[in-house]
C-alpha cells in the first residue's frame, strides 16, 4: 500500500518546484526505484501537464528522456529564473502591512529573498529589511537600541514585544458595567470604578475610557469622513474631460498596481464601468520609500469647478501679512536666486497662459534652487549605487557608455529620452540624449531634408543699358567680354539680350565705350 497521494499538477495556478519536492518525498516514502520515477511522474502529473511536457520535448517523447531532464525543462518553462536585481528591489520595498503580524511579515520576506542570491549574507540582509520595515515604531526603536543585533535575536525580540503588547492591551481593557443596563445603539458602557489600572493613576482611567468609547478614532487603518456627502459643482455648460492614462516607468508599475489595490480594499476608490471624466495619476515617492498616488486634477476638473464665494469677505490680517513677507523672503533667498555671473551664458525660459506670460533667467551650473535642493534630499544608496527615486544616478565616466546603449536601437530623440528617464538620471540628461541622436550618421541620413530656400530673382530693369550691381568683386577670366567686377551689364528688355560694356581697364580703347553709349544711352545703376 502506497503512502500518500499525488494529485495532478495545475499548470495555470500550481507551483512546479513545490510539486516536484512533494513528488520526490513520495518516491522516497514508497521506495520507488530510479528507473520507475519518470513513468510514475508522467502517470500522476495529469493530462494538461503531460501535453505541455510533450510540446516542450518535441520531437522527442517524454518517456525517452531522463527524469532530471524532464524536471529541468518544465522548471525553465513554468518558473524561469527571475532577475536577482529585480527580486532584491522587491525585497527592499517590502513593508509590514497594517493588519499583518510579525510572523506573517517575516514569512513573506523569506519568500522574497529566495531568488535574491545573497549567499552568505542572507541573514544580514533579512535582518536589515525586517527591522526597517516594521510598522510598530516602539518595536523598531527597541531593536535599534541593540548593539550587536543578529537576525535570530531581532526575530525573537520582535515576536516577544508584539505578544507583550497584545497581552498588555487585553489586561488594560476596561470592564463592562455590572449594573445590568443594556447598552444603547450598540455602544459599550464602561464602569470606570470597576477597573484599576497599574499604579492607580486616575488619568489613565479617563484616557482608557475615552479610547474605549471612541475606539474607531484610535484604531489602525485609514480614517473616513462621516459628516455628510461632499458635492462638487461645475460651471454651466462645462465639457467633461477624459484624459488617457499616462505611461508609467517599468520600475514603478508593480508598486502602483499594489497601491491601487490597497486603496480599493480601503474603500478610497471603487471601480466603474464608464465615466465622462478621467484624470491621469501622478505617483509620488514618499520619504519612507512608499508611494503616494495623486491625481492631476488641474488638467481636468479644476478648470471647470464652480467655486461658491457668495458672501465671502476678504480680510487682509496680520497672518496674511506675515505669510506674504515670508514668501518674499524665500523668493530672494540663496536657495532660489543666485548672483549674476557676466562670464556665463544666460538662458531665458518662458511660459504663457491665457492671462499672462512669465519668464525665468538662468545660467549654467545654477543648482541652488529649490528643485536642486529637493533632488539632493531624495538621493539615497541602494546596493552601492546612488539612486534618485527609481533611477540610477550615472557618474561622469559612465555617461558616454550609457548614451551609446540607449541610442543603439535608433528609436529617435523622443522615445530615447522617455526610455532613459525610466532607468538613469544625471543633470542635463535630456540635452545629452538630443546631442547624441543628432550626431548619429543614421539619424542624419533618415532625417527630413531642410526646407528649400525660395529663389530670389533680380528685379527686371525699366530701361536698357542698366548697371546691375554685384555684391562682391569677382574676377572673370575673359575681361574682354565681361570686364571687371564693376562692369555694367547691358540688358535689352524687348529682345531679352545681354551685352557686356567694354572694359575700362588700362589699354582698352575709349572709342568702344563711346560707341556703346551712343547706341544705348548712358548707363544707369539699378537699385540694390
Amino acid at each position: 500500500m502506497s503512502v500518500g497521494k499525488i494529485k495532478a499538477f495545475e499548470v495555470s495556478a500550481g507551483n512546479w518546484n513545490t510539486y516536484v519536492e512533494r513528488v520526490n518525498m513520495y518516491f522516497k516514502a514508497n521506495n520507488i526505484k530510479e528507473e520507475l520515477q519518470l513513468p510514475t511522474l508522467i502517470a500522476v502529473m495529469g493530462e494538461e501537464a503531460y501535453e505541455l511536457l510533450s510540446n516542450l520535448t518535441s520531437p522527442k517523447k517524454p518517456g525517452d528522456m531522463s527524469y532530471e531532464d524532464v524536471i529541468k525543462i518544465m522548471s525553465e518553462h513554468i518558473e524561469p529564473k527571475p532577475s536577482f536585481m529585480a527580486e532584491r528591489y522587491r525585497l527592499r520595498q517590502r513593508r509590514q502591512g497594517d493588519k499583518e503580524t510579525v510572523a506573517q511579515y517575516l514569512t513573506d520576506l523569506k519568500k522574497l529573498a529566495k531568488h535574491c542570491e545573497f549567499s552568505t549574507t542572507l541573514e544580514e540582509n533579512l535582518r536589515d529589511q525586517f527591522v526597517c520595515g516594521l510598522k510598530n515604531d516602539t518595536i523598531r526603536q527597541r531593536l535599534f537600541a541593540e548593539t550587536k543585533l543578529t537576525y535570530t535575536r531581532a526575530v525573537q525580540l520582535a515576536l516577544s514585544l508584539e505578544a507583550a503588547e497584545k497581552d498588555a492591551a487585553m489586561v488594560e481593557r476596561p470592564s463592562v458595567s455590572e449594573k445590568g443596563d443594556a447598552p444603547e445603539r450598540g455602544e459599550t458602557v464602561h464602569a470606570l470604578t470597576s477597573w484599576q489600572p497599574r499604579g492607580g493613576n486616575g488619568v489613565n482611567k479617563v484616557i482608557c475610557a475615552v479610547c474605549g468609547r471612541y475606539k474607531e478614532l484610535f484604531s489602525g487603518g485609514l480614517g473616513r469622513f462621516s459628516g455628510g456627502k461632499a458635492t462638487l459643482r461645475v460651471r454651466e455648460g462645462a465639457t467633461p474631460v477624459f484624459c488617457r492614462a499616462r505611461p508609467l516607468p517599468y520600475a514603478l508599475r508593480d508598486r502602483v498596481e499594489a497601491e491601487l489595490d490597497e486603496m480599493l480594499r480601503c474603500g478610497v476608490i471603487e471601480p466603474v464601468d464608464t465615466s465622462e471624466w478621467a484624470t491621469p495619476l501622478v505617483p509620488v515617492r514618499k520619504a519612507d520609500g512608499g508611494l503616494r498616488i495623486c491625481a492631476d486634477y488641474k488638467v481636468t476638473l479644476n478648470p471647470a469647478l464652480l467655486i461658491d464665494r457668495k458672501g465671502a469677505i476678504w480680510n487682509w490680517n496680520e497672518r496674511c501679512e506675515k505669510s506674504f513677507k515670508s514668501i518674499k523672503k524665500l523668493l530672494v533667498s540663496a536657495e532660489v536666486l543666485s548672483h549674476y555671473d557676466p562670464n556665463k551664458q544666460l538662458t531665458l525660459t518662458t511660459d504663457a497662459s491665457s492671462r499672462g506670460i512669465s519668464g525665468v533667467l538662468t545660467q549654467p551650473g545654477d543648482r541652488s534652487d529649490a528643485g536642486g535642493a529637493r533632488e539632493r534630499l531624495e538621493l539615497y544608496e541602494e546596493l552601492g549605487c546612488v539612486m534618485w527615486g527609481h533611477r540610477v544616478v550615472t557618474p561622469d565616466g559612465c555617461r558616454d557608455r550609457v548614451l551609446s546603449v540607449l541610442h543603439e536601437s535608433h528609436m529617435g530623440i523622443v522615445k530615447t529620452k522617455a526610455f532613459a528617464r525610466s532607468y538613469v538620471w544625471w543633470p542635463g540628461i535630456d540635452e545629452a540624449v538630443e546631442r547624441t541622436c543628432r550626431e548619429c550618421s543614421v539619424f542624419a541620413a533618415e532625417a527630413e531634408a531642410p526646407a528649400r530656400h525660395a529663389p530670389c530673382p533680380w528685379s527686371w530693369p525699366a530701361r536698357q543699358w542698366t548697371r546691375v550691381p554685384q555684391p562682391e568683386p569677382v574676377e572673370h577670366t575673359d575681361d574682354a567680354i565681361f570686364g571687371r567686377a564693376d562692369t555694367p551689364m547691358a540688358i535689352s528688355t524687348p529682345q531679352r539680350s545681354h551685352q557686356g560694356r567694354p572694359s575700362t581697364a588700362s589699354g582698352a580703347s575709349p572709342g568702344l565705350s563711346r560707341a556703346a553709349d551712343a547706341r544705348s544711352g548712358i548707363p544707369q545703376a539699378s537699385p540694390k
